[in-house]
């Protein structure tokens, strides 16, 4: 191919892609929904494997959280960013079925409110702000959370969750998927410990750390042994200044567990390692109460 050639050739494709580019319109911003839980439909995953997807089956008595973000190309809306300190204003959601028929959403009235699902900044949004705040850079989430509760009466149920927001510059959106939902009740203990580890990690992630410990203790009088439940507590516990509190749990995690956090793998409980891990951890938590009775 001569050069000439070559160059023509070239210099069409570039008007032609120019020319796509200024026919195609601008992509406009997309409302996303998905859910976080613990989820119980027995995939091959360890028990405090929580996992991030728009299916879930959950265990009656769970709590599990919804996320929401608003995204325009490569940006993320502020409103949505996961550092608003409120549930952004003119964002619902609704629940319902799928017509078997027609395929298509159902609204049920009143089922959202069914699972109460109430707003919260997440822990690492609440430590992104107090980095920003002190002048720090620091990069948010582009999402708001909500948790919602799993009641008893929705058990052997399949719904369906959909965002809908009147944003004040791109009107109402519609968040393209729609997250599924069963709900099954308990078969077994592990289906136990899912609910029960739920609802402590949830109380953490919202910063209601003394609930979170309040329920760490009711369950551990059960026989509560979990090790992500005892590991948030333990961490809840330390955050509120309850180093007595931290320590039994962290104690108690150990001996039940061999490891101190759900993400050491189980290979390991026992390990050279985990023990050095534990006895550091204890130091820390002896140091820091010791400092507290001083002051």
């Amino acid at each position: 191919m001569s050069n000439a050639l070559y160059s023509l050739l070239a210099l069409c494709f570039t008007i032609y892609s120019a020319a796509s580019a200024m026919a195609r319109p601008p992509s406009g911003p997309s409302l996303e929904i998905d859910c976080h839980g613990f989820d119980a439909s027995r995939e091959p995953v360890e028990l405090s494997a929580m996992r991030i997807t728009r299916f879930l089956v959950l265990v009656t008595g769970s709590d599990f959280a919804v996320s929401v973000g608003i995204r325009h190309g490569d940006d993320a809306d502020s409103l949505y960013s996961g550092l608003h300190p409120t549930w952004p204003e003119g964002l619902r959601f609704e629940a319902g079925e799928f017509d078997s028929v027609t395929t298509r959403f159902v609204v049920v009235p009143k089922l959202i409110d069914r699972l109460g699902m109430e707003f919260y900044q997440s822990t690492t949004q609440v430590l992104t702000l107090e980095r920003l705040r002190s002048g720090k850079e620091a990069k948010g989430d582009n999402e708001v959370d909500f948790v919602a509760h799993v009641p008893a009466d929705l058990q052997g149920r399949t719904i369906y969750v959909r965002a809908i927001a009147d944003h004040p510059k791109w009107g109402t959106l519609l968040s393209k998927q729609v997250v599924r939902l069963s709900f099954i009740a308990p078969r077994d203990s592990t289906d136990v410990d899912l609910v029960r580890t739920s609802l402590i990690e949830f109380a953490q992630d919202a910063q209601k750390c003394q609930r979170a410990v309040e329920i760490a203790d009711s369950l551990i009088a059960l026989g509560y042994r979990d090790v992500r439940g005892l590991d948030d507590a333990q961490m809840c516990a330390q955050k509120i200044g309850q180093f007595d509190k931290s320590i039994a749990f962290l104690d108690l995690n150990f001996q039940a567990n061999g490891r101190t956090s759900y993400i050491s793998p189980p290979s390991r409980a026992y390990s050279e390692g985990e023990v050095a891990g534990y006895n550091r951890m204890r130091a820390r938590l002896l140091e820091l109460k010791a400092r507290q009775e001083q002051e």
